[in-house]
C-alpha cells in the first residue's frame, strides 16, 4: 500500500504498521481500521496484549490487540481490577461481575477488595465479603441502617429464624433483625425467647405468643414445668409450658400448698 499522511494502518509483509504524517508512529494509541479498533504500540499492532488504553476520555478494553466491544469482564491494570462493560471501563458501575469462577464486587468501576456489604444484582441482594460474593455465608450484614440475614450468599427475605453473630443469637424476621421484637422463635427443636431482637438466655418469664402465655426458663420454653410463676405482680400456675387457665385447685410450691383459681393464685 502507498504510505499516506493520514494516521492509518498499513500492512507490510504481514505486519500492520501505524503510519502518521508519512512515517511510522511509535506512540501507544487506538487506530480504526477495517471496522475494528486496533491497539498500536511501538509502531505496530500488538496482538499479544490484553490491557486498558486511554483514548479520547475513556478507557477501552483491548483483547489480543483489538478493542472488544462485547466484553463484560474484569481487567487488571496497574494494581487494580477494572470493570469493563461493552468494551470500556464503566466508572459509574456498582455491580457484580463474574470472572474465573467467582463473582466480584465492583464499586465505581473497579473491584473493592475491602468491601463487606450487600449488592443488588438481577433481583437479589448478594453478600459481598472482601470483594467477592461468599456463597457459603450464613451471617448478618449491616446495610443502610438495618442488619440483613444472609443465607448462602444472598439475603433471604422469607426467613424468620435465629442467627448466631459475634456471641449472640439474633432474631430475624422477613430477612432482617427486628430489634423491637419480644416474641418466641422456633429453632432446631426448641422455642427461644427473643427480647429486643436477640435471645435472652437469662430470662425466666412468661411470654404471650399466638394467643397463649408460655413459660420461658433460661431463654427456652420449659415444656416440663409444673409450678407457680411470678409475672407483673401476680402469680400464675404453669403446667406443661403454658398457663393452666382451666385449673382450679391446690399447687404445691416450695413446701406450701397454694390455692389456684383458673390458673391464677387466689
Amino acid at each position: 500500500s502507498d504510505i499516506t499522511t493520514d494516521p492509518t494502518l498499513i500492512e507490510i509483509d504481514g505486519t500492520l504498521y501505524y503510519y502518521n504524517n508519512g512515517e511510522i508512529d511509535y506512540s501507544e494509541t487506538l487506530v480504526f481500521h477495517n471496522n475494528k479498533w486496533y491497539y498500536v504500540n511501538n509502531g505496530t499492532v500488538d496482538y499479544n496484549t490484553t490491557t486498558l488504553v486511554y483514548f479520547y476520555g475513556d478507557w477501552y478494553y483491548v483483547e489480543n490487540g483489538v478493542v472488544n466491544f462485547n466484553a463484560i469482564t474484569l481487567c487488571y491494570f496497574y494494581g487494580d481490577w477494572y470493570y469493563v462493560e461493552y468494551g470500556k471501563v464503566n466508572f459509574n458501575a456498582i455491580t457484580l461481575c463474574y470472572f474465573y469462577g467467582d463473582w466480584y464486587y465492583v464499586e465505581y468501576g473497579k473491584v473493592n477488595f475491602n468491601a463487606i456489604t450487600l449488592c443488588y444484582f438481577y433481583d437479589n441482594w448478594y453478600y459481598v465479603e472482601y470483594g467477592k460474593v461468599n456463597f457459603n455465608a450464613i451471617t448478618l450484614c449491616y446495610f443502610y441502617g438495618d442488619w440483613y440475614y444472609v443465607e448462602y450468599g444472598k439475603v433471604n427475605f422469607n426467613a424468620t429464624t435465629l442467627v448466631y453473630f459475634y456471641g449472640d443469637w439474633y432474631y430475624v424476621e422477613c430477612g432482617k433483625v427486628n430489634f423491637n421484637a419480644i416474641t418466641l422463635c422456633y429453632f432446631y427443636d426448641n422455642w427461644y425467647y427473643v427480647e429486643y431482637g436477640k435471645v435472652n438466655f437469662n430470662a425466666t418469664t412468661l411470654c404471650y405468643f399466638c394467643g397463649e402465655w408460655y413459660y420461658v426458663e433460661n431463654g427456652i420454653i420449659n415444656w416440663n414445668s409444673d409450678k407457680l410463676v411470678y409475672f407483673y405482680d401476680d402469680w400464675y400456675y404453669v403446667k406443661g409450658g403454658t398457663i393452666a387457665w382451666n385449673y382450679t385447685g391446690y399447687v404445691y410450691f416450695y413446701g406450701t400448698n397454694y390455692y389456684v383459681v383458673n390458673g391464677f393464685l387466689d
